[in-house]
């Protein structure tokens, strides 16, 4: 039974792997006639898209240097545009941030409908244009960070506290992992008036250590994202560790949203000054 299981899956790889190979010959030599930028032929990019799961920044940066600051890379059955220099990020972030706003989002970013409701993978329609202006007033606008900027000091400052401590007791700092713990801090204080460096705060600590667990589990690159015939068979298990860990995440804040009502409820209406007070005034507004 096992032979033919083993048997079966590996004439279901040989039969992907030839479907692909002949889906990126075909698809480099539309390249030119779609008018996109130059890259490594596709046999280049076979051996880059095994070099890029492991040192991507590295493997860009010195294809970058070949084929110019914005280049194609065909991924698997993915083709992709990249930019790696200033001039050519203000192109496409600020004077056709409309054209370039929509991309197709990675399995790990879709699971439990995410992608339907988040301005990077949105296309520009009305609803991603609110979105967006609900994120301008209220959390990126010059008031609101003005207004924050108590909270950014206070992070900073547990942040060297953090690497002083490290330093006098001669131990090594784990740079990501102080940098991903301060920034959350805030983002939590900001967002929910919560610090989720308390060691005391149960919610705050579980939320953190979702956190951390998506952004490893979506930083790691997934076969099927770059072959869509696999994505059924998940092989590396990520969308199941995804869905798993955002679901949890997702009630955690749910039970947040819950109390903050049921307190409105009980005192009154409170002008919050936190990003989740916003989008409560702002979702009662719209009913």
């Amino acid at each position: 039974m096992m032979n033919l299981l083993n048997g079966l899956l590996h004439l279901l790889l040989v039969w992907i792997s030839a479907q692909s190979l002949l889906f990126i010959i075909r698809n480099h030599s539309r390249t030119r006639a779609r008018n996109l930028p130059p890259g490594p032929s596709f046999m280049t990019a076979i051996r880059n898209l095994l070099y890029l799961s492991s040192r991507p920044h590295k493997c860009l940066a010195q294809l970058a240097n070949i084929y110019g600051p914005a280049m194609t890379i065909q991924l698997g059955y993915v083709t992709t545009v990249v930019v790696s220099s200033v001039s050519m990020a203000k192109e496409v972030l600020l004077r056709n941030d409309a054209s370039c706003s929509y991309r197709n989002p990675l399995i790990s970013f879709s699971v439990l409908g995410h992608n339907e409701a988040t301005v990077a993978f949105l296309p520009p329609n009305s609803y991603w244009r609110n979105l967006r202006k609900i994120c301008k007033s209220q959390i990126f606008a010059g008031s609101k960070l003005d207004a924050t900027r108590g909270l950014r000091r206070k992070a900073v400052q547990q942040l060297l506290s953090h690497v002083q401590g490290y330093c006098e007791a001669g131990v090594p700092v784990k740079i990501g992992e102080a940098v991903f713990t301060t920034s959350l801090n805030y983002l939590s204080n900001a967002f929910f008036s919560m610090d989720s460096a308390d060691p005391c705060a149960d919610t705050a600590r579980e939320l953190r250590k979702l956190v951390w667990g998506v952004a490893e589990v979506v930083g790691k690159p997934n076969f099927a994202d770059y072959f869509p015939q696999v994505k059924f068979l998940d092989l590396q298990g990520i969308e199941r560790r995804t869905t798993k860990l955002v679901g949890q995440a997702i009630r955690i804040i749910d039970a947040m949203i819950t109390r903050r009502l049921q307190s409105r409820e009980e005192v009154g209406y409170v002008e919050d000054d936190d990003v989740l007070g916003a989008l409560l005034n702002i979702s009662g507004q719209q009913r």
